[in-house]
């Protein structure tokens, strides 16, 4: 009797699924992946601290000022290295309102850096 349950069992072992796990990674991804891209709001760089719409930066080295959110309306650095001031930047950062800087060194002051929309 012991014969029959073996055969039994070898007849209905199912077959191995071993890309199994990767079908199930790329159905949960392709889900979850939205279909538009949807623009991504910059972390808050090292050595600075965001909140809301409030960022300020202290004690940095070499801060690339691209990463600063473009929701910022309050930028204050204090004690650092901004490597350069990029044209225009103030255009760029549409909602800032108040940019405070303090013992800050930067090495490249390009042209128009502080031309942009100014706030009545």
């Amino acid at each position: 009797m012991s014969v029959t349950t073996d055969v039994r069992r070898e007849k209905l072992r199912l077959p191995k699924f071993q890309s199994f796990p990767v079908l199930l990674l790329a159905l949960v991804s392709f889900l979850v992946s939205p279909t538009e891209s949807i623009p991504v709001e910059p972390q808050c760089p090292q050595f600075c601290y965001c909140a809301d719409n409030f960022v300020t930066c202290t004690d940095f080295s070499f801060l690339d000022l691209s990463m600063i959110p473009r929701s910022a309306d309050t930028l204050v650095l204090t004690n650092g290295d901004v490597e350069e001031i990029p044209p225009a930047f103030l255009a760029t950062a549409p909602n800032l309102q108040i940019l405070e800087m303090n013992s800050v060194h930067t090495r490249v002051l390009r042209g128009h850096a502080f031309i942009g929309k100014l706030k009545q």
